[in-house]
């Protein structure tokens, strides 16, 4: 009788870390220059526009967990495909977004600066939940764009305006449009839960801090990030003299 004997291997396999990459991303090094280090921050630096690119394949790939931008003046649609990023601050030099930048990708907190002239479909499209979304007044403006499908795909709860712009906000949400599941290119619709969406306002003071639901905030990045300016506290003489009493304000520590 045959005896077989098989004998079982162990196969490892070694997979290289990610190494840096850099390249050109505009019409030349100046205008957009990136760098994604072995990390997965994506810097992207330089004086002119973001080039367009095929389809869904930006030059640095999908495998970003950061992104840092600085210089440029516009971001080419599907920028951000598919990448991990969970926040970005658009600096006040980008005038221009193109279309789904951050379709697929885990985004939840996006800050437009107040440069912005064109705004184009599908910005807030991803998989997550993007709750409140400063809309700046320049999209407002004579010449500017603002597209009514950039709510399209997206979950925003809130749009929130200064007080300012707040009807011509609601004007902008009441237009709203969204695409229709079904074969390229897809007819619009109005807006899918759009009667759901509030429109929340700030406003600035004299030193151009930012007032949001009664707090101080230096930027809107703050306020999305939650770190707002506290008030001021004052030391017990101070109080004593604005209630007229002296010796009987204590202060607790918890």
């Amino acid at each position: 009788m045959k005896k077989w004997v098989i004998i079982l291997g162990v196969l490892f396999i070694s997979y290289p870390a990610m190494s840096e990459i850099s390249g050109i991303c505009g019409a030349t090094a100046e205008a957009c220059s990136y760098v994604l280090d072995d990390n997965g921050k994506l810097t992207i630096t330089g004086n002119g526009a973001m080039s367009e690119h095929s389809g869904y394949n930006p030059p640095w790939g999908t495998d970003i967990k950061e992104v840092s931008i600085s210089g440029i003046t516009s971001i080419a649609s599907h920028a951000f495909v598919g990448s991990k990023i969970t926040s970005i601050v658009i600096p006040d030099t980008v005038t221009s977004i193109g279309s789904y930048p951050f379709e697929g990708s885990t985004i939840t907190s996006i800050t437009l600066p107040a440069s912005l002239k064109n705004l184009s479909a599908g910005v807030f499209a991803t998989n997550r939940t993007i709750e409140n979304v400063f809309i700046p007044d320049s999209l407002f403006e004579n010449g500017s764009y603002f597209s009514d499908l950039a709510l399209s795909g997206g979950h925003v709860k809130n749009l929130i305006c200064s007080a300012e712009k707040q009807q011509a906000c609601q004007e902008y949400l009441s237009n709203a449009k969204g695409y229709k599941s079904g074969p390229w290119p897809q007819p619009t619709e109005p807006l899918p839960n759009r009667d759901k969406i509030g429109v929340l306002t700030y406003r600035k003071d004299e030193n151009g801090h930012i007032i949001f639901k009664n707090k101080k905030y230096a930027s809107f990045s703050d306020i999305a990030s939650g770190r707002y300016i506290p008030k001021r506290i004052y030391t017990v003489e101070e109080a004593n003299a604005a209630t007229g009493k002296k010796n009987k304000v204590m202060i607790k520590y918890k």
